[in-house]
């Protein structure tokens, strides 16, 4: 079931928001549901490899934060330009997970 939230916006964002949903012949609340959950999307992903990059998680254990594949979390580190960091731990892990 979907709960109600208020918020409060600068005038600007506003503006933006309006016409987004115009351009997009959407009504506003539908734009800001869509622009909440890409912007929680990109966030779960942004931490997850602020963490693999630290040396705090692993590959897998990234791409299962940021529900994505694993396959794809490798495109976004070589897309982000972030060095694997891949040793006998790390394939110990994945190879668990996959027997899970």
């Amino acid at each position: 079931m979907s709960k109600a939230i208020s918020l409060r916006m600068s005038e600007s964002l506003k503006k933006q928001i309006d016409e987004m949903a115009e351009e997009e012949s959407k009504d506003k609340s539908t734009l800001i549901r869509e622009l909440i959950k890409s912007g929680l999307k990109e966030k779960r992903i942004e931490n997850a490899l602020k963490k693999y990059e630290k040396g705090e998680v692993t590959l897998w254990k990234a791409a299962t934060m940021s529900q994505v594949s694993l396959r794809n979390m490798m495109k976004l580190l070589k897309n982000r330009k972030i060095e694997a960091q891949y040793g006998i731990e790390e394939l110990e892990e994945d190879l668990k997970a996959l027997g899970e």
